[in-house]
């Protein structure tokens, strides 16, 4: 199978100008012990004490209680299955080196199952750690609202930022926060599934690169918690808005794209030259990208457009026409049963 729409989107970074500085998709196998890191120079995200606990005979790793639970939720349509907070365990991370920005763009995806609030307590599911005044992040989510707390590194509060949502709706949500330096002050925003929810100047202070990520800081457990959670990503510089519904879009598996258009941009992921006849734009809507092979989802648009994919006589490629230019073709070939142009007997045959 073909990487997910949300990890391909990303990982290859053609959808936005800022530099991936660290990417965690947490797609990772059942039994992993860490979310592996997409990005050189970056560790993996480790849980608290993984190096304590080995096998008596193997000498291997043994998962400590606690660990997140990997390939244990549903998340995004575009994304394979994510990692579950539920049963608790934390995970940190940490970002070497000093990106030529300081200021910094980052989201990731978590799904709330439905009903499941606790008003009372909610989750935390994400710390952010950067340098200068505005230091510590921290996401809180309850069944009213999702809410960055901004405070220094002291834990003194500086700000927060707020969306008067409940997502315990069991849907997958992409979340987003930014922060840059703007004449002396810090401008921060919390985007929703590629929508502004809010936004905070704070004034007399500066933000620099982020230094490290915690899932779970507190390592709460319960059915409150994220259900899935992953693609966490950060980006050096700030996302322009049409970047940040882009990435949204490609988590939630493209939904609504046309058939022609997938065609071009999966044989264009995967170094397949495709020549086509017809306007892409005018085929039909496809649902969200699922996990599954290239030629999977060729047939599938196919199918869905009901167009006719070929392979060229002339090189190693697909070549697709759309259903609208199938409509209305002119004869390629014109018989006269007038002037002998049929041979005899040519009739078709009566009976019941």
């Amino acid at each position: 199978p073909l990487d997910s729409a949300a990890r391909k989107a990303i990982a290859t970074a053609d959808l936005v100008v800022g530099d991936v500085v660290a990417y965690w998709p947490m797609e990772d196998a059942e039994h992993a012990l860490e979310a592996a890191s997409l990005i050189d120079g970056v560790a993996p995200l480790r849980p608290v004490g993984t190096s304590q606990f080995q096998a008596p005979v193997t000498g291997g790793k043994i998962p400590p209680a606690g660990l997140p639970k990997f390939a244990a939720g549903a998340g995004p349509v575009g994304s394979d299955r994510l990692l579950s907070l539920t049963e608790g365990g934390r995970l940190d991370g940490q970002i070497p080196g000093s990106p030529a920005s300081q200021n910094w763009d980052m989201h990731f995806t978590m799904t709330h199952e439905n009903g499941a609030a606790d008003d009372v307590d909610g989750s935390e599911p994400l710390l952010l750690v950067s340098e200068g005044g505005a230091a510590r992040w921290l996401v809180d989510v309850t069944d009213t609202a999702v809410t960055v707390f901004i405070s220094d590194a002291d834990d003194n509060t500086l700000d927060s930022l707020v969306a008067n949502v409940n997502h315990y709706d069991g849907t997958a949500h992409v979340y987003n926060i930014f922060a840059l330096n703007s004449g002396g002050n810090v401008s921060a925003g919390l985007w929703i599934d590629g929508v502004a929810a809010d936004s905070v100047t704070i004034n007399s202070t500066t933000v620099g690169p982020i230094r490290s990520v915690t899932v779970n800081p507190i390592e709460m457990r319960g059915e409150n918690l994220a259900s899935a959670f992953g693609h966490l990503v950060i980006y050096s510089g700030q996302l322009t808005g049409p970047e940040t519904v882009s990435i949204a879009n490609a988590i939630h598996g493209h939904p609504g794209e046309t058939a022609g258009r997938r065609l071009e941009r999966l044989c264009e992921e995967n170094t397949v030259p495709f020549p086509s006849s017809g306007d892409l734009d005018d085929t039909m809507p496809m649902a969200a990208q699922r996990v599954a092979t290239l030629l999977e989802h060729v047939g599938e648009c196919e199918r869905t457009d009901a167009g006719l994919v070929s392979e060229p006589a002339t090189f190693l490629g697909l070549h697709y026409r759309t259903r609208e230019d199938l409509y209305n073709q002119s004869a390629a070939l014109a018989l006269d049963f007038e002037t002998d142009g049929v041979g005899p007997s040519l009739e078709p045959v009566v009976d019941d």
